[in-house]
């Protein structure tokens, strides 16, 4: 055996030595058999465990959800309402408000210019103090005072306004505002559809049965609601048998026919009436 070894090529020695030292040290460290507790050491599918879990951890996570959960009240400004009645009616003392339009021109301007109408969210924490406060600017715009290293500041949180297109048309049986409604546009879309065509058209004289409009506008859209109406694209009208179009100019915000010519003229066919034209 010894003069096997020997003759083996040096490569073949090396690794059998290796291999042998690897195994004498696993030998070595392996505990022994009678210290093993296989009752231990297995764990049974479908069968629950004792986990330890850090009561300072849970109770610590546990605190800060809670105070970061607030009582939300809404009020909506009555006519003739001041500030100061309205935080009297929510039960929020005068010394609060000259606090809070004390800290910041803008919550001044804010709290000062209330209009009937108008939705104030009161946020309250668990000891009953006012930590926010918040007020309805529009659709996609709010102001919000907050509480802040114990001194009131105010931001304007807004969301991303998105635009689609839509599409609206209507042959005229009684009259174009009827036409309009029918359509699917609102008033204010009636009458700037009228104002884009007032130089071609004479919309309390011209108008016929049977005359037709077709308008391309855009609407406005906040986390997938539509929130209002955008400007009118494009549009067409056929009046008494003459066709008239009219397309946007993004850049100017002035209408030009598909020639390229001015819808605006330098004389209006009639002053435009919203009586006449409804």
């Amino acid at each position: 055996m010894h003069s096997i070894f020997v003759r083996l090529p040096l490569l073949h020695k090396v690794l059998i030595g290796f291999f042998s030292a690897l195994i004498i040290i696993a030998l070595f460290f392996l505990p022994d058999p009678q210290d093993l507790n296989p009752q231990q050491s297995r764990l049974k599918v479908g069968q629950h465990y004792p986990v330890p879990i850090s009561l300072e951890l849970t109770t610590l996570n546990g605190s800060s959800q809670m105070s970061s959960v607030l009582r939300w009240e809404t009020y909506k400004v009555k006519n003739g309402e001041s500030a100061a009645i309205l935080f009297n009616r929510v039960g929020l003392s005068a010394r609060l408000l000259h606090e809070l339009v004390s800290s910041d021109k803008e919550i001044e301007q804010q709290l000062t210019r209330l209009r009937p109408g108008d939705k104030l969210q009161f946020g309250f924490d668990e000891k009953n103090d006012l930590v926010q406060l918040r007020r309805t600017l529009s659709a996609f715009e709010t102001f919000r005072i907050k509480l802040q290293d114990g001194k009131y500041v105010s931001e304007v949180d807004k969301k991303e306004v998105d635009y689609q297109f839509n599409y609206a048309e209507a042959t005229i049986k009684s009259n174009f505002w009827n036409a309009g409604i029918s359509s699917g546009l609102n008033g204010n879309q009636i009458m700037e559809l009228a104002g884009i065509f007032g130089w071609d058209i004479d919309f309390a004289l011209d108008i016929r049965k049977n005359d037709s409009f077709r308008v391309l506008y855009q609407e406005e859209v906040v986390e997938g609601e539509v929130i209002g109406r955008g400007k009118i694209i494009a549009a067409i009208f056929k009046n008494q048998g003459d066709t008239f179009t009219a397309i946007l100019d993004e850049k100017t915000g002035k209408y030009y026919d598909e020639n390229g010519r001015a819808m605006k003229k330098a004389f209006m066919r009639a002053p435009l009436d919203f009586r006449r034209v409804t």
